[in-house]
């Protein structure tokens, strides 16, 4: 419509990159250790124009201009140093990671009435040409830090051990509360390089694995810990108050403990192949909304409650 515009523009830009360099052909003394350093930023912005003439039927002889901009900058770096190493029948596997994840969101908009000219549009909201009715601002930032380290253990391809740690950190949890351990281990039997399965011929590839690891989750609000102070409007002036949500300064990660224990198998020439895996888990101090009597000042609030438990048998063919 000539007398209304809605203009939406949004612009995206991300992508992967990564560089490694082999330490081993630098020295001989480095050989089997490589540094690799992997980088994905993910850039948004979004513009939203909105006007309406005073002549449009969805005003009632008022023109109307509005402004919204919105911009996400976030990154993932991740510095990785690997070491392998073989010694008779004994392989041995070394990686460590630095991984640092940001996220950054800024918002603002402006809205006015009785535009003088209707050429403008929403582009000259100021104040020696309009009154703004609305307008506001926000800035959202969150981050996560990990550090891990992985090793490999291999005897003549027929017995496999990997063990890891990682130690992250989640800024939008409380204080005392941000960093958490979570290990993981597994073990692998590969029957198929055993000797008495060497004449089955009609076997390809059979191995038993059983596995153990705790993963974390930190999915809440950017400051649900520590809710802001939201601005009122009194008879005499202005003042602060409590949003609706009541931070809470012990909320913490949410923990799954799971075990896997599983047979994968490759027969008739690979023709056939899949694996039979059961599995159980446990989750603990679950992140959840919580209502809270009104009497308190707050409706809700976000705590580490309850736990659920599953289990099952999957098979892939």
């Amino acid at each position: 419509h000539l007398l209304s515009q809605d203009q939406r523009i949004t612009l995206r830009a991300f992508g992967s990159f990564y560089a490694q360099i082999d330490l081993g052909s630098v020295s001989s003394f480095l050989d089997g250790l490589k540094y690799r350093v992997n980088f994905g930023p993910d850039i948004t912005a979004y513009r939203n124009g909105v006007f309406l003439d005073g002549k449009s039927s969805a005003r009632s002889g008022t023109s109307y201009a509005a402004l919204n901009k919105d911009q996400t900058i976030s990154y993932t770096l991740d510095h990785l140093l690997f070491y392998n190493k073989t010694v008779g029948d004994h392989n041995f596997g070394l990686t460590l990671l630095q991984s640092q994840t940001q996220y950054n969101n800024e918002e603002n908009s402006m809205s006015a009435a009785a535009i003088p000219n209707a050429a403008n549009k929403w582009n000259a909201l100021t104040a020696a040409n309009v009154t703004l009715a609305g307008y506001s601002s926000n800035l959202t930032e969150t981050g996560l830090l990990s550090y891990m380290a992985r090793v490999n253990y291999g005897y003549a391809d027929k017995y496999l051990l990997t063990a890891s740690g990682r130690y992250d950190g989640a800024s939008q949890l409380a204080p005392g509360n941000k960093w958490a351990f979570f290990p993981s281990t597994s073990l692998a039997w590969r029957l198929d390089k055993e000797e008495f399965l060497q004449n089955v011929t009609w076997v390809n590839q059979l191995k038993l694995r059983a596995g153990f690891g705790i993963t974390g989750n930190a999915a809440i609000s950017a400051y649900a810990t520590q809710p802001p102070l939201s601005g009122i409007v009194h008879p005499v002036g202005t003042g602060l108050t409590n949003n609706s949500i009541l931070g809470n300064l012990d909320l913490g990660w949410e923990k799954t403990a799971q075990y896997n224990y599983g047979l994968d198998f490759s027969i008739f020439n690979s023709r056939i192949s899949g694996s039979l895996e059961y599995y159980t888990s446990k989750t603990t101090d679950l992140l959840l909304s919580r209502s809270i009597p009104t009497v308190t000042g707050f409706a809700t609030t976000f705590e580490n409650v309850g736990s659920t438990e599953g289990n099952g048998v999957e098979l892939t063919l």
